[in-house]
């Protein structure tokens, strides 16, 4: 009888929600938060300085930023209102954000995922 028990193998299982340290969320949401605030001081930036249609030289005539409002969605596409961006954009979020909760102790999938959240 003693035989089965020593016999017996250790399932392994994945860590609980609470039983994951705490590192494993911070960098990720570090992440995000440095993408979203970088995001936001950008279009500030952009709508304070810049003049719409006229190219300032950032480092000459290699890198310039021009102010141009896209009336679409990504890349200028036009798939109905605002609405139709809005609800497919938290939908792509939910599920970057669940891939990121699944892989949660896997740091090179969610820096990268967190930066798409961002």
């Amino acid at each position: 009888m003693p035989g089965f028990v020593l016999n017996a193998k250790k399932v392994k299982r994945r860590p609980r929600l609470a039983d994951v340290s705490k590192r494993h969320f911070i960098f990720p949401l570090l992440i995000l938060a440095v993408v979203v605030i970088a995001d936001q001081l950008t279009k500030l930036y952009a709508l304070g300085r810049l003049i719409q249609g006229q190219p300032q030289q950032v480092l000459g005539s290699f890198f310039q930023l021009k102010l141009i409002f896209n009336r679409g969605g990504a890349l200028g596409t036009d798939f109905g209102s605002g609405l139709f961006y809005l609800i497919s954009s938290l939908l792509i979020l939910l599920i970057v954000l669940y891939f990121m909760y699944v892989n949660r102790d896997k740091l090179l999938i969610t820096a990268p995922m967190a930066a798409i959240a961002g």
